[in-house]
């Protein structure tokens, strides 16, 4: 997150896309730590804790996926698409 916002904060554009680039795979490594280690942990709960985890986990997958994508396209990256479409 910090990285983002340093990287929204940039003023050239090769400073927002390097920090874009490092924000984006500090979030592959927890995406990561949460789809094994965390997802191994969460099967030796209950099926109720498994149930909420995978719900939550896929939750978290998508929507943290969908930021990185909207921020490069969106008004802070290329600007392939407007504020609207971004927010």
């Amino acid at each position: 997150i910090v990285t983002g916002l340093i990287g929204a904060l940039s003023k050239t554009m090769l400073a927002r896309y390097t920090w874009w680039l490092v924000s984006t795979i500090a979030f592959i490594f927890v995406l990561y730590y949460l789809l094994t280690s965390l997802r191994s942990a969460a099967e030796q709960r209950s099926e109720e804790v498994q149930s909420t985890f995978n719900t939550l986990t896929a939750l978290v997958a998508v929507l943290w996926t969908a930021y990185p994508i909207l921020w490069i396209v969106g008004t802070e990256g290329a600007a392939v698409v407007g504020l609207g479409v971004e927010t």
